[in-house]
């Protein structure tokens, strides 16, 4: 009886204990930090947040395969028959190079390789378990396996999960690959449309301006009066101001006469007390020509918004202009506003906060990056920055 019951509470003290003693084994001497059960619901998480191929393959080497104690492993992606490999772990990558992966893929995939059954010239000899990456049934990529700790062994169960994983990457790698060719087109729509405030500016400045100078020499001095000149005057000034904002000619100089110039013009046009502060240190650097261009459209943006929504009394803009590095801050003391849903892109455009997201998005753009504070009654703080690296 003692026997038995000694067995008894060993089997139970085992069934208790084996969980608590399998994550110590994994964290304290494989170095695994995350719970393997939950590695498709951990995944699932971490991929929604993956707007680029280097950030889902960071996921998948350091949270993901760490888990399973895979020690080798490639991220290939198909397209257009060339291959490009996005993340590689413990492969030389240059076997990459022009090979045919057409061995991998099809009915070798999902399939456990055994070690030694490989010819010794094959570039592929450590693949021990090749998954496709398909999307609407086309092949777009392939995850490469290899050496695993300890038993470098594959079990029918484990190639199900991780087939459930490949399935999961190829709807992520789809989504980035949306994503990518949206902002692609986002980017050219932007570029046409920066064409047509330039093709609008010529035609006001060529055609409209010089058309009423040549009326206004044609008038007779002494049929103009005070109140023509005076109207005269004013529309040619708003016009120019106008052909000033379609295509800002001073930001050919730089990014410091461009906004000297926009400063100007929104103090003359205020007409109300406005006080606009620009300091920029220094303000000599030069910068690609795309950057200048949205930077001078994003401090545009948020001045406009800072007087036409928060009717701001007084902005402040200053900025640090390092040779590759810039940080630009735009602070009004209006309004302000509360965006409900957060200063992300998609809050931004279901409060209809359409111009602020506009900014967001020349920032990305370019590889910036810009944050909103703002809250009822305390005006708003636009922070740029962009990097070159």
């Amino acid at each position: 009886m003692i026997g038995i019951l000694v067995v008894l509470i060993s089997v139970v003290a085992t069934v208790l204990g084996y969980r608590r003693a399998e994550i110590f084994f994994d964290r304290n001497i494989l170095g695994v930090s995350l719970p393997s059960r939950n590695l498709l619901e951990l995944y699932s998480q971490r991929i929604t947040t993956s707007a680029s191929f280097s950030s889902l393959a960071n996921i998948l080497e350091t949270e993901i395969l760490p888990q399973l104690h895979i020690k080798q492993f490639a991220f290939v992606q198909l397209e257009n028959g060339s291959v490009s490999v996005l993340q590689v772990l413990g492969v030389d990558v240059k076997e990459f190079s022009n090979q045919n992966l057409s061995a991998l893929s099809g009915e070798a995939a999902g399939k456990y390789r055994m070690v030694g059954t490989n010819q010794p010239d094959d570039p592929f000899a450590w693949v021990r378990l090749s998954l496709e990456l398909k999307i609407a049934g086309e092949l777009v990529g392939l995850w490469l396996l290899g050496q695993r700790d300890p038993e470098d062994y594959f079990s029918q169960a484990e190639i199900s999960l991780l087939q459930s994983l490949a399935n999961q990457t190829a709807i992520a790698l789809s989504n980035i690959l949306q994503t990518g060719r949206v902002s692609e087109m986002y980017q050219q729509d932007i570029g046409r449309h920066e064409q047509e405030r330039m093709r609008l500016a010529m035609e006001l400045h060529d055609s409209i301006l010089n058309q009423m100078a040549v009326m206004l020499m044609k008038l007779d001095d002494k049929s103009i009066s005070s109140d023509f000149q005076s109207a005269y005057d004013e529309l040619t000034g708003r016009l120019r101001e106008i052909v000033s904002d379609l295509r800002p000619a001073m930001l050919n100089y730089g990014l410091k006469p461009a906004l000297d110039e926009l400063v100007e013009s929104m103090v003359e046009r205020d007409k109300n007390g406005l006080t606009v502060t620009l300091e920029l240190q220094p303000d000599d650097n030069r910068y690609p020509a795309d950057v200048e261009q949205h930077l001078f459209r994003i401090v545009q943006e948020a001045s406009e918004n800072a007087l036409r929504h928060g009717k701001a009394r007084k902005i402040d803009i200053s900025s640090a202009l390092k040779p590759d590095e810039i940080e630009l801050v735009i602070a009004d003391n209006g309004a302000g506003f509360d965006a409900g849903q957060g200063f992300e892109l998609a809050g931004l455009l279901a409060n209809k906060h359409f111009g602020l997201a506009g900014m967001l998005e020349r920032a990305r753009l370019i590889g910036g990056d810009v944050r909103i504070d703002s809250d009822p009654e305390t005006g708003t703080q636009v922070s740029f920055h962009w990097s070159a690296g």
